[in-house]
């Protein structure tokens, strides 16, 4: 005989209706401010911080940093070749190509102040940062 131990998590299922999220942002709300750090201990909350970091978070998280990544070394080279080399003909393509990684951020951000309105968009200090 042998024993099979299955393990259920049906918290992330918990938190979508009809493919939108409306107890995701009450639930990392939740414990992004409780002062119980034993929470996070919890078999239950691991599995549901990697479950969300997994399916949806990494990615988006990687693609945004390698984005700010190639425009901050864009910018570097930029600054290199116009300041310091005097060397001009290159200035377009290098605009250019700055110009196409601030569009990531700009269509981010534009998603989430359409999905959340203006009076909640600009309701977080940060936001006025981006």
């Amino acid at each position: 005989m042998y024993k099979i131990q299955y393990t259920l998590n049906l918290l992330p299922l918990s938190t979508y209706q009809d493919g939108e999220s409306f107890l995701l942002n009450d639930l990392l709300s939740a414990l992004g401010e409780s002062d119980e750090l034993e929470l996070f201990n919890c078999d239950v909350v691991k599995d549901f911080i990697d479950f969300q970091w997994g399916s949806y978070a990494k990615f988006l998280h990687y693609f945004g940093g390698a984005v700010h990544l190639l425009y901050v070394l864009l910018f570097m080279i930029y600054t290199n070749y116009i300041y310091l080399d005097r060397y001009y003909e290159s200035r377009v393509g290098l605009i250019w190509a700055m110009f196409i990684c601030l569009l990531y951020p700009l269509v981010y951000d534009g998603m989430q102040f359409i999905k959340q309105g203006p009076a909640e968009y600009f309701s977080d200090f940060w936001n006025f940062l981006d």
